[in-house]
């Protein structure tokens, strides 16, 4: 018999078979036993054990797990124990039976294998306890709960992995219980019996961190180092020192964090595992400092060190580390996600981009992260040194135009813009630096010789220069030359990136929409439109008379620009209810403000209630023209009708001096009349009466 495994089960039944079955490769390939003590069910526990193997006894429980363990160990028959719980399933035990099969065993007193713990919440994480030990008359589980064997050195990590259910189903009110539970159990066992047990207090310090009691973590992580003291052949050193550090770090203590790792590296002679992590852990304490470059060498130190272990080159007998410092030994991008923001953050973009293009389909941003913080933080200077940096990679570059969509990106005001654009004549001023670029963040302060240069320059630009044609807008200039000379790859971004950045852009837009030239080209009236739909929101705040003016202003112009799009026969009232709801919406509109122009209010009523058909959710600002519109008229039929009253009330008078045989008063009233409304076909007829009486 080469191997014994032993269990301890109560109401298991839910999940026992799968964990059996997942054993039973181990059992059919080398000789072994199960070895199965209940300590009480009253489940199918006992059913499903005795499927699997006839050695099922059962047992008292006192609540103390490793005595109830220790009865597996006496009955064990095998030259190797291996304990396993009834909520671990083996995914893949090849390596474990290989280990055995190929003698290689005899190389080593213990053996561990990876066990992926799964939580309630999804997360899991990885660690590899000793669960195999060479059976001697000192193998022995101590420890009422969280019990274990002490591993004798040496001891073979495997490959294997089970998966580890224990808190994976139960709810917060289960796990809680569970937590005080063990808390109660470790708490008696360390006041009354084990005062100096490193292991118990490890087991308290575990507790309390799933409960998240800070003062219970420190308390008890002072007690474990003073017991461990400066001994570094006790992996407990190692596992403190990891254990301090995160406790530091979530007590706030950064800088006590960051000296307490570095004083642990400058003393340190026995490395173990938990260096990965721990210099992870230094960079994310350096990052929430702020000092970023800092940050990135530590996260660069972890790169390093991970890559030592995946090697073999730093040695296993730390076996239980924190899912935490797991995860560190399992995934790279952990310590590469971190080197490269913070050198990034930090400005030193080729150490960013290089440990960047390690990180296999992830990335980050990196001119954009440098260019945010930048903003975030006021460091203005930060972006002339992003822009050199992409010009030293080559204009055109990739990195290039990195660099000037991040700057482009995150201009989201007129203040930020002022400010960048004083960083960036600073830096042309003093580098002796003056392109197209530079040029246009001169443009930005409103330098008009730079407009100027951009109107007569004869080669392409991106839309990048989109404010350009802003500040020429502004300035009354002709554009349209210039709009022909833009490379637009994407309307919507350039509107977009105008709106961010023009904060008055609603008010240069009114009077432009307002008088359109007569000869416009596609391009022109597609980017204008476009730039006019974005701002929308911008006037939503403006007063209603605003509103209607920029409404009318942008329905024309993007009637027009329909018109020069469509053909006549799609174009128009037959086709249009087949159009997009938008292009359908300002058909119909712009043919009401044609009606409108004419006198035709029917029309203009009749097209409006079309459009909104077409588009309902422009109803609020339909109404509000159609409104107006009404108003107006309704002033102007009161008008003509108190006018109407008037003449009537005049000629009155006049007839009436008439019959009174007084045709002075009468010709003088008349003159007066006539001088106003001299069309009238009355006057010839008035003129004879009063001549008839003189």
């Amino acid at each position: 018999m080469i191997l014994s495994i032993g269990m301890i089960v109560k109401n298991e039944e839910k999940i026992l078979r799968r964990c059996l079955e997942g054993l039973r490769p181990i059992l059919e390939n080398i000789r072994s036993e199960l070895i199965i003590y209940d300590t009480g069910s009253d489940d199918a526990t006992m059913d499903i054990a005795r499927e699997f193997t006839p050695h099922v006894f059962e047992i008292e429980w006192r609540k103390d797990f490793a005595w109830a363990r220790n009865h597996t160990v006496r009955r064990a028959k095998g030259q190797w124990y291996m304990y396993v719980d009834a909520d671990e399933v083996f995914e893949d035990c090849s390596d474990l039976i290989e280990f055995f099969k190929s003698g290689e065993y005899r190389k080593f007193k213990s053996a561990g294998y990876r066990l992926r713990n799964h939580q309630a919440d999804g997360s899991i994480g990885f660690f590899s306890p000793a669960r195999l030990f060479k059976l001697d008359k000192n193998t022995k589980f101590v420890g009422k709960i969280h019990e274990g064997i002490a591993p004798n050195p040496p001891t073979k990590i495997l490959e294997s992995v089970a998966d580890h259910y224990g808190y994976a189903f139960a709810d917060a009110d289960d796990i809680k219980q569970k937590h005080q539970r063990n808390i109660h159990a470790l708490l008696e066992d360390f006041n009354e019996e084990n005062p100096k047990s490193i292991r118990t207090v490890t087991h308290i310090i575990a507790e309390y961190t799933a409960m998240g009691d800070l003062d219970k973590i420190g308390e008890f992580l002072t007690i474990g180092r003073n017991l461990v003291g400066d001994n570094q052949n006790d992996m407990h050193y190692h596992i403190y020192a990891s254990r301090w550090a995160e406790y530091l770090i979530n007590t706030e203590k950064l800088a006590e964090a960051v000296d307490f790792i570095r004083q642990y590296f400058s003393d340190l002679k026995v490395v173990e595992q938990n260096v990965v992590a721990l210099r992870n852990v230094e960079g994310v304490a350096l990052q929430r400092l702020g000092r970023h470059k800092e940050a990135g060498d530590a996260f660069a130190q972890a790169i390093r060190l991970f890559e030592h272990n995946q090697r073999g080159e730093i040695r296993t007998g730390m076996t239980k580390l924190t899912s935490m410092q797991a995860d560190m030994l399992e995934d790279k991008s952990k310590h590469l996600s971190g080197a490269v923001a913070n050198y990034a953050l930090a400005g030193e973009f080729e150490a960013a981009y290089t440990f960047a293009e390690e990180m296999q389909g992830k990335s980050i941003d990196i001119a954009y992260v440098y260019a945010a913080n930048g903003v975030v933080n006021q460091l203005w200077d930060n972006f002339p040194k992003l822009y050199a940096y992409g010009l030293q990679c080559g204009a055109g570059s990739e990195r290039y135009d990195n660099a000037v969509a991040a700057i482009e990106r995150v201009v989201k005001s007129g203040a930020i813009r002022e400010q960048m654009g004083l960083a960036f004549s600073k830096w042309a001023d003093n580098e002796g630096s003056d392109d197209d670029y530079t040029r246009l963040w001169r443009l930005r302060l409103e330098d008009t010789n730079a407009l100027g240069y951009f109107l007569s320059a004869e080669r392409e630009f991106s839309q990048v220069y989109g404010d350009v044609l802003v500040a020429a807008i502004k300035q009354g200039r002709d554009f349209d030359g210039f709009l022909e000379k833009m490379k637009i790859t994407d309307t919507a971004e350039l509107a977009a990136r105008i709106i961010r950045s023009n904060a008055d852009i609603a008010d240069i837009l009114l009077d432009l929409l307002e008088d359109i030239p007569a000869a416009i080209s596609v391009k022109f009236a597609r980017v204008v439109c476009a730039i006019a739909a974005a701002a929308y929101d911008e006037i939503l705040a403006r007063d209603d008379d605003f509103k209607i003016r920029y409404f009318r202003g942008y329905i024309r112009l993007r009637h027009r620009f329909l018109s020069m799009i469509y053909r006549d026969d799609i174009y128009c009232e037959a086709g249009a209810m087949a159009l997009a709801e938008q292009d359908a919406f300002a058909f119909f509109a712009g043919r009401g403000y044609e009606c409108a122009d004419n006198g035709d209010m029917a029309g203009f009523a009749q097209n409006l209630r079309l459009a909104l058909r077409s588009n309902p959710h422009m109803k609020d600002i339909v109404n509000l023209v159609v409104k107006n519109l009404t108003s107006r008229q309704a002033q102007t039929n009161t008008a003509a009708g108190q006018l109407s009253n008037e003449i009537a009330a005049l000629k009155k008078i006049i007839h009436t001096m008439i019959q009174a045989g007084n045709p002075a008063k009468a010709a003088e009233i008349l003159n007066s009349y006539a001088a106003i409304n001299p069309t009238d076909p009355e006057i010839p007829e008035i003129t004879k009466a009063i001549e008839a009486i003189t």
